[in-house]
Parts: C-alpha cells; structure tokens; sequence
C-alpha cells in the first residue's frame, strides 16, 4: 500500500467538509473518487497534499506520517498534486513552467534532459510549444502542461484533480490514456473526474463521496454493474 487514510476530519475554518474518510491506494493503481459537485473530493486531495489542514485522523504515504506536513515536505516524499483548474504560470513558457516542477529537487542536468524526453514521450506538442508563453495556448495544451509539470517532481504518486474538466473529447481520450500509461509505469494515481464513466474504465478501484462521507467503494467493474451507480452518477 502506498497510501493510506484514516478517519480524516478536515474543512474550511469552521466549515467541517471531511468527515471520518478512510480510503487506500495501492502501489501501482489507479483509484478514482466519485461524488457530486461539492460533495469533497477537492478537499480531501488538498487535504493529503497539505494545502489545508487536518482537523482529525492520519494520512500515511509509503508507511511515514505525513498528517499536516508542509506541501513541499509532502512532493518531496514522491506525492505531486495536479490541482483542478490547471493553475499554470500564463506569463512563463512551457519549459519555465517544467522546470518549476523540479524546483524541490536538486537534480543534475541529464536527469532534466531525461524527464524532458519522458514528457515529450507523453505529450508531444509540449516540445513544440517549449519556448511558447503558457497562457497563449488552448485549454486542452495547458492541462497537458499541468499534469506535465506535476511529473517533473518524480512522483511516486499523482493526484489528479478533474482532469478532463472543459476539454474536447479527443483532448480527454489522449489525457485518458497519459493516465493509463503513467500506470505501467509504476505512478500510483489518485483521480478526482467528472467523467465517471470514463474514469471507472480506467481506474482499479473507487470511492464514491457523497457530503464529506465515504458512501461505497468497490473495484470499478461491480461500481459500473451497480444500478444505483448508474442511476446516480452514469446517467442511465
């Protein structure tokens, strides 16, 4: 097990969001969060990462404790947070916004070189648009450079915030299958997506999140069988 969650309690000031969360990710998986808008897949992610504190409970990364450690102590552990809305740097090309990712890490230039060519491997407009501000490309080149930029750090694990949010379908197909092939490469992955159905196709296991409470888990394939999940979350 790579990480793990117990009895999680956390919010906004005295806005109580996360109540009891427990939830697993194992090495190599794909783990997909379900739930309605609101419901608190956002703040659970942030919550891991360290970006707001956790009233009660403990998140364990790789069997160390890291509850309401600071967000750079938390990346260079091997957790790396692509947040939802992208949050590039616009002003700031494609390789600047790259290299920020490794920015926690001292690493020798043939390991960036190395990491860059791992990129372009995954996306390769990224290696067209290098010397491009970020801000002038399309949204679906800009939420390639997000999840890029989270890579550079070297993740042992990667929290996927929505992803595909806004993007042409050909865009999430080619996003989609990034995030299938981070898999086979040992990435253990954590995907908040409001494609449910898309995200249960790829994704190992899932939490369904309904107010701040987890409601059901279970491995992707009985969750789609489900009618209730169908009814509720697949549209059918």
């Amino acid at each position: 097990m790579i990480l793990s969650v117990n009895n999680l309690n956390a919010g906004y000031g005295r806005v109580h969001v996360l109540k009891d969360i427990s939830i697993e990710v194992n090495e190599g998986e794909i783990v997909c969060l379900v739930g309605a808008n609101g419901a608190g897949k956002s703040t659970l992610l942030k919550a891991i990462s360290g970006i707001i504190p956790i009233m009660q409970g403990r998140v364990t990364f790789r069997n160390l404790d890291i509850t309401n450690s600071r967000p750079n102590h938390i990346v260079k552990e091997g957790i790396s947070h692509v947040p939802e809305g992208r949050q590039i740097f616009g002003s700031l090309t494609v390789r600047q916004n790259l290299l920020l990712g490794t920015y926690i890490r001292k690493m020798k230039k043939e390991e960036i070189s190395r990491l860059f060519n791992f990129i372009y491997s995954l996306f390769p407009i990224l290696e067209k648009r290098l010397y491009q501000k970020a801000g002038t490309m399309s949204g679906g080149e800009q939420q390639m450079l997000a999840i890029a930029r989270g890579l550079m750090s070297q993740p042992k694990l990667l929290l996927l915030d929505e992803p595909s949010l806004g993007l042409a379908p050909l865009v999430v197909e080619t996003i989609l299958n990034v995030i299938q092939h981070l898999k086979s490469t040992g990435i253990s992955i954590l995907l908040v997506e409001q494609n449910v159905n898309a995200a249960l196709e790829i994704a190992d296991r899932a939490y369904i999140i309904e107010t701040g409470r987890i409601i059901t888990t279970g491995n992707s394939k009985e969750l789609r069988e489900n009618d209730e999940i169908k009814r509720c979350y697949l549209g059918m």
